[in-house]
């Protein structure tokens, strides 16, 4: 029987290769590793660096009866990645922490061969940190769930050029996504407009709120040209 996710985890994992060898980096109850597992990845690593999650994660894989197929170890981040591990997941965190965490181990996510990133805040930031570490965005979509709105960031890094920069637009609501006129991204910039028309004035007349206005307006209005 199937392990239930999540419908965000769901769109994640139904973007993976089962040639990919995984890690689920911060993975709290293992509910990503279970699901790989059950419909035939071979390889996955699962890691949390707190020992509350980390316990609930080794017990739900011992309940799956997944302990010879999924490797597990209490650390931060991507401090001691398995040298066979060629993508790694960070999900569901705030873009600082997973700014953070690929900092930390910057070495270790440059030779991955696939970084996929889904912050729950400070997409704008997380965007302008991998474009001037010279990670390009090969990939992205947006998911909803429970009324929000996640980036999914497909990343990797880039030796031998330099990534141009990105306009703010694109840092904020993620270049791949606008360029392919993602359905969910434009239920977000639609909400978010409309959000924006319900502001008292003196808040929508915010310096920052006013460019980020700006910005979806022009974002919508060039939408189905």
């Amino acid at each position: 029987m199937t392990n239930k996710i999540s419908p965000r985890l769901l769109a994640i994992a139904e973007k993976l290769n089962k040639d990919m060898n995984i890690a689920d980096i911060g993975s709290d109850h293992g509910d990503l590793p279970i699901y790989l597992s059950d419909i035939g990845f071979t390889r996955i690593y699962a890691s949390d660096n707190k020992k509350g999650p980390y316990s609930h994660l080794v017990n739900n894989i011992k309940k799956a009866n997944k302990e010879d197929l999924i490797e597990t170890k209490l650390t931060d981040g991507l401090k001691d990645l398995p040298d066979d591990i060629d993508t790694a997941l960070i999900l569901g965190m705030g873009g600082y922490t997973i700014d953070h965490i690929i900092r930390s181990e910057i070495d270790i996510a440059k030779r991955l061969k696939l970084l996929i990133v889904s912050p729950q805040s400070e997409q704008y930031e997380l965007r302008n940190f991998l474009t001037k570490n010279n990670f390009e965005i090969v990939d992205e979509f947006y998911v909803e769930e429970h009324k929000k709105f996640y980036p999914v960031i497909f990343t990797k890094h880039v030796k031998d050029e330099v990534i141009k920069p990105y306009d703010l637009a694109s840092l904020m609501y993620g270049p791949k996504a606008i360029e392919k006129k993602d359905p969910i991204l434009l239920k977000y910039l639609t909400n978010e407009f409309e959000r924006y028309q319900t502001l008292p004035l003196i808040i929508q007349k915010k310096p920052e709120n006013l460019v980020k206005i700006k910005l979806i307006e022009e974002l919508l209005t060039n939408w189905y040209k």
